[in-house]
C-alpha cells in the first residue's frame, strides 16, 4: 500500500511538470502568434499604402496625359486665332 502511494506521488510530479511544460509551450505559442499577427498587420498597412501610391501614380500619369493633350489643343487654337487675326503687311 505504501508503495502505491509513493508511486502515485511520483507520477504526480512528472504530470505536473508536463502541465507546466504545456503551459510554457502555450505561452510561447501565444507570444509567437501575437508577434506574427502584429507583423501581418504591419504588412497589410504597407500593402495598402503601396496600393494607394500606385493608384496615385496612375492618376498622375492620366492627369499628365490629359494636360498634354489639352496643351496641344490649346496651342492649336492659339495658332488658329493668331493666323485669323494676322493682317498682311504687303506683297510677299
Amino acid at each position: 500500500m505504501l508503495s502505491l502511494i509513493r508511486n502515485l506521488f511520483r507520477s504526480e510530479t512528472p504530470y505536473e511538470a508536463v502541465l507546466e511544460r504545456l503551459d510554457s509551450i502555450e505561452n510561447t505559442f501565444n507570444n509567437a502568434l501575437d508577434d506574427i499577427q502584429t507583423r501581418l498587420d504591419k504588412l497589410e498597412k504597407i500593402a495598402d499604402e503601396n496600393e494607394s501610391l500606385w493608384q496615385m501614380l496612375d492618376e498622375q500619369r492620366e492627369m499628365d496625359q490629359a494636360l498634354f493633350d489639352n496643351n496641344e489643343d490649346y496651342n492649336r487654337e492659339i495658332a488658329e486665332i493668331l493666323l485669323r487675326n494676322t493682317k498682311v503687311q504687303g506683297d510677299a
